[in-house]
């Protein structure tokens, strides 16, 4: 019989308790609500920066299973912000309905990348989107720090109307 570690299903409840406020959030704001005064970035783009980001990691975790170091495609921009702004322009056309699919999507593929990670690895650092190597928990816990920021920034746009 295999037993799935409980700190597996311990990350993974975490993060999913943390989406489930995070949706209830989102289903509460419009998607074109922008989120800092000095931007354009809307709710749909951070939720499409989030995706991106989980997407980013689920490929950074999978990498590292197949023995091999990840690598961050910066898509010829010099700063993160550059990079940010390019992916958000990528996919500026996805509806709000598409973009929150996507959303979920990418969260059930990091689930199960968590789920498929070797056990003898877990306490080895790999890199990730971060720019920084981390082990397992560490990067999973940052993808729910990276969320609660924006969501953070949300809330406040919402509170600001």
């Amino acid at each position: 019989m295999n037993v799935t570690p409980q700190f597996k299903v311990d990350l993974i409840a975490g993060l999913d308790d943390r989406r489930a406020q995070a949706y209830q959030l989102v289903m509460q704001v419009s998607p074109d609500l922008r989120v800092h005064e000095n931007s354009t970035w809307t709710v749909k783009d951070l939720i499409t920066h989030l995706t991106a980001f989980e997407a980013d990691m689920v490929d950074a975790i999978q990498t590292f299973m197949d023995g091999e170091t990840y690598q961050l495609d910066f898509h010829g921009q010099t700063d993160i912000d550059g990079f940010n702004d390019y992916r958000r322009q990528q996919v500026a056309h996805k509806t709000w309905d598409d973009a929150l699919q996507d959303w979920q999507y990418i969260r059930d593929q990091l689930r199960g990348v968590i789920m498929a990670f070797p056990e003898d690895k877990l306490d080895v650092p790999f890199r990730t989107p971060f720019l920084q190597k981390y082990t397992l928990m560490q990067a999973v816990k940052g993808c729910g720090a990276h969320e609660k920021l924006h969501m953070s920034e949300i809330r406040n746009a919402h509170q600001a109307e």
